[in-house]
Parts: C-alpha cells; sequence; structure tokens
C-alpha cells in the first residue's frame, strides 16, 4: 500500500503539541487561516495513524482524503 497525501486543519492552541510532538516525518505546516493551521502528511492510512489523529479530539479536522475523515469522524462519535 503506498503513502497518501493527507491534509488536515489544527486549531492553533495544539500547534506546539505538534511541533513537539510530530505525527511523521512528512509533517508540513501548509497555511495559517487565522486561529487554525492546515498540515499535512504523506502516510499510509492504519489504525494507528486513526489513533493518532483521535488523541486531538475535534481540534483537529481531517480535510482529506474522504475515507480518513470518514474514519476518525466514527471514533469520534
Amino acid at each position: 500500500m503506498a503513502p497518501h497525501l493527507n491534509i488536515y486543519r489544527l486549531d492553533s492552541s495544539l500547534l506546539p503539541a505538534l511541533e513537539t510532538r510530530p505525527i511523521h516525518p512528512s509533517q508540513r505546516l501548509m497555511d495559517q487561516d487565522g486561529d487554525r493551521y492546515e498540515f499535512s502528511l504523506r502516510v499510509i492510512i492504519n489504525p494507528e495513524l486513526v489513533n493518532e489523529l483521535v488523541r486531538f479530539g475535534r481540534e483537529l479536522e481531517v480535510l482529506a482524503p474522504e475515507s480518513l475523515k470518514e474514519m476518525v469522524a466514527a471514533r469520534l462519535g
């Protein structure tokens, strides 16, 4: 399975945690929109990734791909 480009939006209050403990070496900040940051990862979608994303709760929004967005939403209820 090949890595996919994944795009996320995160509340700026959690940016220090993301910088201190990156999710993956491919992590890149892309854009800032007010108090929200967009970043990307090039990773294989797997249960470990979903677990890592869920730890940010509703402060993290998966923008792409749709399949990962649905997995995280299902875990958050």
